[in-house]
């Protein structure tokens, strides 16, 4: 929201420079390797040609520090081109264009856009590295909306490959995927005129685990890492605000990951 309606960014200052030689690879070395990979990946190619092409470069250090870590990565990689294989007996549909109208408290609103990456099998999404809350929540609304759609030709059935573990989410009625669809946009209206209590991470754990909120605590105030509070924007939208973490807070963590939650209706 502070973005998008009040045009404020927030810059991070430049880290500083440094000029000793890296013995392990970092976030940045590991992206780098990735988006050389990502065709390859992409292709179905093999644990064996994944690595020869990893070490034709130079993102990850030199010596046995530096090869194991390009062998652990490389087998992370691998794990998703081997999930993905399967989509290649059966050529990708092309995207469905979506245009759904809903009536909030009186006001006409639309959801339009495209599906994309649908075969007959189902709606099938992919990250090169461990499954994000933002993966899952991106997986739920797709789901959703081809849910609400009903696209010809294609099984209501999202699947969401990573490089740790999959999800995949099952056919929900249509009326109840477009009810859940206008829920989730009334939350969205909402959040363009005040700051609305949902941060992922920690919305995630709320309810990955039975709906604790001692472990949303966690993962905001963090404990060996830094918490979610310590985004920038979310200090700023809620200075001087009450806790964050408080009944809106559990509301709409599980409007948003409702697709997940045991005792969800679904046909």
């Amino acid at each position: 929201m502070l973005r998008e309606r009040l045009g404020i960014n927030l810059v991070a200052a430049d880290a500083a420079l440094t000029d000793d030689e890296p013995f392990i690879a970092g976030f940045e070395e590991k992206q780098a390797l990735t988006r050389r990979l990502e065709t390859a990946v992409l292709a179905g190619g093999s644990f064996e040609a994944l690595a020869a092409l990893a070490q034709s470069g130079n993102e990850y250090p030199a010596g046995a520090i530096g090869a194991r870590q390009r062998e652990r990565r490389v087998a992370e990689l691998a794990t998703v081109a081997n999930a993905l294989a399967q989509l290649r007996d059966a050529p990708p549909l092309p995207p469905h264009a979506v245009s759904l109208a809903f009536e909030l408290d009186g006001e006409p609103w639309r959801l339009s856009g495209n599906l994309a990456q649908l075969w007959p099998g189902g709606q099938t999404l992919w990250r090169l590295d461990a499954l994000r809350a933002s993966d899952r929540i991106d997986a739920a609304l797709r789901h959703l909306v081809l849910c609400a759609a009903q696209p010809d030709g294609v099984e209501r059935v999202t699947t969401h490959i990573a490089s740790d573990q999959s999800l995949q989410l099952a056919t929900i009625a249509s009326d109840e995927a477009r009810a859940r669809l206008a829920e989730l946009l009334a939350y969205y209206r909402a959040g363009l005129t005040r700051p609305l209590r949902f941060f992922p991470r920690s919305a995630w754990a709320y309810v990955e685990q039975g709906f604790s909120l001692a472990q949303a605590r966690a993962k905001w105030e963090g404990e060996r890492h830094a918490g979610e509070n310590a985004n920038p924007y979310y200090a700023l939208a809620l200075r001087g605000a009450g806790d964050p973490l408080d009944a809106e807070f559990e509301e709409v963590a599980k409007a948003v990951f409702w697709p997940y939650l045991p005792a969800k209706a679904a046909t």
